[in-house]
């Protein structure tokens, strides 16, 4: 018998998308649970871009870990923020390599507001209150408009997850900083 640590369960933003995209799957072909099994991979979803957005402007500012006992997407938001303004907009990096006709894009994909929304809208299905309140929940004809908007949601998280980049450029700023020293002093040595 195979034990939990035999499967590894991936727990990157992206593979909950994955995950979720799977259970939509098993819902459309008429497995109703699936639905909710979904909701909850893209809820653990958007909690990890929102810790993996968190820790890395953490990071990148040198600044120590944050104890949020009790998840709350807002909160998180508010810290993003509180750390860097701009971790909230879209930033691309280009390179332009001399003596080469090459460029190279590196892509910041923000935590968004949204996502926070979606979050709460997902922990909607996710309550035994849901039960109640949609007495024919397992119903699948009743689900279909819980099901678009999951889908959507996938596709938020999914396009939040994508850039190359942890966290905004202007949170390299420290880093960047102490890079041109080190490479002045280098040049410094080389020189003498």
């Amino acid at each position: 018998m195979k034990s939990l640590t035999d499967h590894y369960y991936a727990h990157y933003p992206l593979a909950y998308v994955e995950r979720a995209e799977k259970h939509l799957q098993l819902f459309d072909k008429g497995i109703t649970e699936s639905l909710f099994y979904a909701a909850f991979e893209l809820r653990t979803g958007i909690e990890s871009r929102m810790f993996e957005g968190l820790d890395a402007l953490l990071d990148a500012n040198e600044l120590p870990p944050v104890n949020i006992k009790n998840f709350n997407p807002n909160k998180v938001f508010k810290k993003i923020l509180e750390i860097d303004e701009n971790a909230i907009q879209p930033h691309t990096l280009t390179f332009d390599i001399q003596d080469e006709d090459q460029t190279t894009f590196i892509r910041y994909t923000p935590v968004t507001k949204s996502l926070a929304k979606d979050w709460f809208d997902l922990s909607k299905l996710l309550h035994y209150r849901f039960f109640i309140d949609h007495k024919d929940w397992f119903v699948k004809k009743s689900l279909l408009h819980y099901r678009d908007i999951i889908a959507d949601i996938a596709k938020r998280l999914k396009e939040a997850s994508s850039g190359g980049l942890d966290a905004p450029p202007s949170s390299f700023s420290k880093w960047s900083v102490r890079l041109w020293e080190l490479l002045n002093e280098e040049r410094k040595h080389k020189i003498v």
